[in-house]
This record gives structure tokens, C-alpha cells and sequence, in this order.
């Protein structure tokens, strides 16, 4: 999930160029199923867990699905507040050549299976007490960063 979010978020600023328009109603639609299709399985997978299920590490070394719920919170925030500004910010058309051609290998990235190490700001710090509390909490940035996609004319490619 993780790792989808970060596709998701560098795909929409890296897409190769096939027309004028870098942003097309194609890139929305592909960004707004994804957003929709990983939080619904997501939260289905979490559901039925109870919280001992939810707390569990199989080791130290490891976190819990709780622990994971709430990273992918924290990056679903900074998505949101990322977007949300860039609602506000130039435009930058003299990156897109620098980024041109790299949606493959940012996507491979992202599906990769292997860990990656969290940045200290999106690390778990058990936030949240209750189950519920940590599923509204992402379940609110989700839906607003698709709120904001599925509202906005700004290009996310410039």
C-alpha cells in the first residue's frame, strides 16, 4: 500500500508526454480508481480484525497491521496538504523533461515487494488507541485527496 501511494503520487508528475495536455482525463480516471480500488481493499482487509489481530508483530523487527494502517494514514495526509497546495502553487513546466519517460520505473518501484525504510515523519508512533479512530483517520485523507483530484482543473503534471 505504501509503495502504491508513492505511485500514485509520481505518476501524476511523471507521466511521458502524448499530448498537450499532460494532465488528461485518462491520468484522473486511472489516479481515482486506484485511490478508490486499494482503500476499499484495504479497509475490507481490516474489518474483521480485532484488535489483538491488529496489534500483532510477529517480531520486533516488524510492524503491526495497526502500525502499517497509520503509516499509510500519515502519507495520505501529506498527499492531501501536498495536492492541496500545489492547488496554489506556478506551475513548473521546466521539470517536465526532467521526469519525462519515468512512469515504468516508478511504478515498478512502487508494486516492488521488498521494505523500504519509512521517513521519521511517516514512522508509526501509535497515534491511535482504537481501531476505528486509525480507520477514520485514513479513510478522511483518502477521501479528501480523491475529493481533491476528482474537483480541481490544475494540472498535476506542471
Amino acid at each position: 500500500m505504501k509503495k502504491l501511494t508513492t505511485a500514485v503520487i509520481l505518476f501524476i508528475f511523471t507521466q511521458t508526454l502524448w499530448s498537450q495536455n499532460l494532465w488528461t482525463e485518462q491520468d484522473r480516471a486511472f489516479l481515482l480508481k486506484g485511490l478508490r480500488n486499494t482503500g476499499s481493499e484495504l479497509l475490507a482487509q481490516i474489518r474483521e480484525l480485532d484488535e489483538d489481530q491488529m496489534s500483532f508483530k510477529p517480531d520486533s523487527n516488524s510492524w503491526s497491521i495497526a502500525e502499517i494502517v497509520e503509516h499509510l494514514g500519515v502519507y495520505e495526509e501529506h498527499l492531501y496538504w501536498d495536492l492541496l497546495y500545489q492547488q496554489h502553487s506556478p506551475e513548473r513546466p521546466e521539470l517536465v523533461e526532467k521526469v519525462k519517460g519515468n512512469d515504468e520505473a516508478l511504478l515498478a518501484y512502487a508494486t516492488d515487494p521488498a521494505k523500504g525504510t519509512a521517513p521519521w515523519l511517516a514512522e508509526p508512533i501509535g497515534r491511535f488507541e482504537e481501531k476505528e479512530a486509525l480507520i477514520r483517520y485514513f479513510t478522511r485523507f483518502r477521501d479528501e485527496v480523491i475529493s481533491l483530484i476528482e474537483g480541481t482543473d490544475k494540472d498535476f503534471r506542471l
